[in-house]
């Protein structure tokens, strides 16, 4: 965002030099990736948050399917459940955790 204001203002005033016109850019880039980086940090901290949250036998699943890296089929074998089951018990908790992050960001409990 505040790399295309440069950029549109630069056009408009075409006097610029162009070193420092090129430094304008870098600087808006930087403060781009800034902004980016600290929403990532917020997201990930909302996240860890909320897997901290979760009932025990819910973090197996996670982290059998994301951090294991595990196929529903390994994972419903390994809970001694139907793979549709453990689907759809994957699907609750991707959802749970999708609200409990939301709703984490937007009351600004994580920081």
């Amino acid at each position: 965002m505040v790399r295309n204001l440069v950029r549109g203002w630069w056009r408009d005033k075409q006097k610029l030099p162009q070193d420092l016109a090129d430094r304008l850019h870098e600087l808006a880039a930087e403060a781009d990736d800034v902004s980016e980086t600290a929403a990532m940090a917020e997201l990930v901290a909302a996240l860890e948050h909320c897997l901290g949250k979760l009932a025990p036998a819910a973090r197996r699943f996670v982290a059998a399917r994301y951090e294991e890296g595990l196929q529903i089929t390994q994972i419903a074998e390994r809970e001694n459940l139907n793979a549709a089951t453990a689907r759809v018990q994957l699907f609750r908790i991707r959802q749970h955790l999708k609200a409990c992050v939301e709703a984490a960001l937007a009351k600004g409990v994580v920081s």
